[in-house]
């Protein structure tokens, strides 16, 4: 704002609602912003790890009941289905929880497998081509 100009009321609005965001910080004991970051980021992983299990679950009841529909294998396939993917998605909730509170890389038995998106997927393809030589080898070794 310039010296001769008025104030705008939306300035003083913004003034007035910083003020507002400052008292009610101190009153919930958040003085500092970093603290303000800090649980907006647990509640971001909280939902994330929720949202995550319950998609994992509602996938394999979708998939497990369609495929008892289709092949008549009822309650079977739908209580398999269950199983596997609240347990992949429990796999994701473990992947997208783990760094930020642990503050580790994710172990590799979590990974999900050399092509995992979590992996370097060039130095897996390397390390595949590398093994498939070295078992074509010792297969044409064993015919001689």
């Amino acid at each position: 704002m310039r010296k001769n100009q008025r104030p705008d009321p939306l300035d003083k609005l913004d003034t007035q609602l910083r003020e507002a965001r400052k008292i009610q910080d101190q009153k919930a004991g958040l003085l500092e912003p970093e603290e303000r970051v800090a649980r907006r980021l647990a509640f971001r992983l909280a939902g994330r790890a929720g949202v995550e299990i319950v998609a994992g679950f509602g996938f394999g009841a979708a998939v497990g009941w369609l495929l008892d529909e289709w092949l008549g294998t009822r309650p079977w396939l739908l209580i398999v289905f269950i199983l596997l993917g609240t347990t992949a998605g429990m796999m994701n909730t473990l992947r997208v929880v783990w760094k930020p509170i642990t503050g580790q890389d994710l172990p590799t038995w979590a990974r999900g497998g050399r092509l995992s998106k979590l992996g370097n997927p060039e130095t897996a393809r390397e390390e595949s081509k590398v093994a498939n030589v070295s078992r074509l080898r010792e297969r044409s070794s064993n015919d001689d």
